[in-house]
């Protein structure tokens, strides 16, 4: 009788721990795929913040060409100044 119950004590203290090394083991590697995904989605929102930086200046680019242009078609439509 008191073998069974060491053997069952064994036998659980062992199975516990392997549970729990193996709960471990799967956090670990869940902790890892959380970052991985992490560090692409950093990848891919630097990569959105650059191409929304390069946007932007060409925007204002182009609306300095607009200006410019308004700028130009005023003066040409303007009636010439008569000198007194």
């Amino acid at each position: 009788m008191l073998f069974a119950l060491i053997t069952m004590g064994t036998v659980t203290f062992w199975g516990s721990v392997l549970y729990l090394a193996l709960r471990f083991v799967r956090a670990s590697e869940q902790r890892g795929v959380a970052r991985g995904e992490l560090d692409e989605l950093r990848t891919r929102v630097t990569q959105l913040e650059e191409e929304l930086d390069a946007t932007r200046a060409e925007t204002e680019r182009l609306a300095a060409a607009e200006a410019h242009t308004m700028m130009l078609l005023t003066r040409r439509t303007a009636p010439p100044e008569r000198a007194p």
